[in-house]
């Protein structure tokens, strides 16, 4: 008895898209473990933005968000808000975040009895644990 075996006769295009396409995943595991491997030496790096305040009950909300641009972890990180006119500071307010990932954001806000819009607003991060 013989055999008729035959090779199956794969397309040329599949072929290629084959190739990209572990070419594609070898370069997405390549990039990910370089930077895992280069944002450990980093630290926290938080950049803070103040969104439109809201007027509340018993004053007004000043939405704020903190980007973690750096490499690691940032826990129980705390933001001031400074309210200051010429002659000073009017007001200030304090958040504490519980935990903000590297390259991730946390959103919160700040309570201040005055309009944050009239005065000169300062935020600043006043310090965090390592988690």
């Amino acid at each position: 008895m013989e055999k008729n075996e035959t090779k199956p006769n794969i397309p040329v295009l599949e072929w290629a898209f084959s190739t990209v396409g572990v070419i594609i995943v070898v370069g997405i595991l390549a990039f990910n473990i370089v930077q895992a491997l280069n944002d450990r030496e980093t630290p926290p790096d938080i950049q803070l933005k103040a969104e439109e305040p809201i007027r509340t009950t018993q004053g007004y909300l000043l939405p704020i968000e903190a980007v973690n641009v750096g490499g690691e972890s940032a826990a129980a990180l705390m933001i001031a808000g400074q309210l200051r006119s010429a002659e000073g500071e009017v007001e200030s307010s304090e958040v504490t975040f519980d935990y903000v990932a590297p390259h991730s954001s946390k959103k919160g806000g700040l309570f201040f009895e005055h309009d944050p819009k009239v005065y000169q607003l300062k935020l600043r991060v006043l310090g965090y644990q390592e988690p």
